[in-house]
C-alpha cells in the first residue's frame, strides 16, 4: 500500500513539473496580436478617415505579434520584421539587428513613444 501512495504522489509531483516546464511562463499572457489604435493624436478611426480607407484597414496598417519564445513580428510600410521582445515589469523591449525599442504593456495595450508621439496597440 505505501509503494502504491508513493507512485501516486511521486507521478502527481511529475505532472505538476511537467505542465509548468510547458506553461509557458509569465510572459506567455503577452503573446498574441497587437493592433494600431492611436497613432500620434488620431485613434485608428480618425486615421482611417484622414487616408480614405476602412478603420479595420487603419488598424492592419501597423501590428506587432508577440510569439512564445520571446520571437515576434512588427508589421509597418507594407513590411514585416522579425523581432525578439522581452517584458520586465510593465517595459517591452523589441530588438531588431541590435536596435531596441521600448514601450510599455498593460492590460492589453502596449504604447510606445516615438520621437515624442505616441503609438498605441491593441490585443485584439
Amino acid at each position: 500500500m505505501k509503494k502504491r501512495v508513493l507512485a501516486i504522489v511521486l507521478a502527481v509531483f511529475l505532472l505538476a513539473a511537467l505542465l509548468t516546464a510547458c506553461g509557458g511562463g509569465s510572459d506567455s499572457k503577452y503573446v498574441g496580436k497587437y493592433y494600431m489604435s492611436r497613432i500620434a493624436d488620431w485613434s485608428a478611426k480618425e486615421y482611417a478617415d484622414l487616408f480614405g480607407i476602412s478603420e479595420q484597414e487603419a488598424k492592419e496598417s501597423m501590428w506587432v505579434e508577440l510569439k512564445s519564445g520571446g520571437k515576434a513580428t512588427f508589421f509597418t510600410d507594407d513590411e514585416a520584421e522579425e523581432v525578439s521582445w522581452k517584458v520586465s515589469g510593465e517595459t517591452l523591449t523589441l530588438t531588431a539587428q541590435g536596435e531596441e525599442m521600448s514601450g510599455t504593456i498593460k492590460d492589453g495595450v502596449i504604447t510606445f513613444n516615438l520621437d515624442g508621439e505616441t503609438l498605441e496597440l491593441t490585443k485584439g
